[in-house]
């Protein structure tokens, strides 16, 4: 994919959460970034083939996916394998351990902090989802906390995925800034 958001080709997100749907929903409507679609579909536990007909088109697939649990690494690797059949180009984007790790990480603070920022009262990982979520101010609560998308998924792919490795993107080297 190129480098200027103008020139790019409009990518389909596969993602895990809600959490990850409203986040690049954010990044298409305020930073205008080229993303086509977001589908929710955990690709360790569902098969992809279900979803594969209704992309007609040759597409960029940009999957993004949690490392804490993984069980269903057969199947993971299955669907990539089933998506790159159709011809589609595919872009991983992984998030070490989750969602909430990965934010830590990109604006270089505490969980506890990040938590703070979107509800006070958080007391687990499910109450700060349902904040985030519901919340209209959350690319500028991350950026007062620092947030770099140039930090967003670009940590080292899992030992269990190294054959993969040449799909290993990072947000940063698919949209830029």
């Amino acid at each position: 994919m190129a480098h200027s958001n103008k020139k790019k080709k409009h990518a389909i997100f596969f993602v895990e959460g809600e959490t990850e749907k409203f986040l690049l929903n954010d990044f298409k409507k305020r930073d205008k970034d080229p993303i086509k679609r977001i589908i929710k579909i955990n690709l360790w536990n569902t098969d992809v083939k279900k979803i594969l007909p209704n992309l007609t088109e040759v597409n960029d697939i940009v999957i993004v996916f949690d490392t804490d649990l993984k069980q269903g690494i057969e199947r993971f690797n299955k669907n990539i394998d089933a998506i790159l059949a159709r011809n589609h180009n595919v872009y991983l984007l992984q998030q070490t351990d989750n969602f909430e790790q990965e934010l830590v990480y990109s604006c270089q603070c505490s969980k506890k902090t990040l938590f703070d920022e979107f509800c006070k009262k958080i007391v687990s990982a499910d109450n700060f989802k349902n904040s985030f979520i519901k919340c209209s101010t959350r690319l500028d609560k991350l950026n007062s906390l620092g947030f770099s998308k140039g930090r967003l998924w670009c940590r080292e792919i899992i030992d269990e995925l190294k054959h993969q490795k040449i799909r290993k993107s990072s947000y940063l080297n698919l949209f830029g800034d």
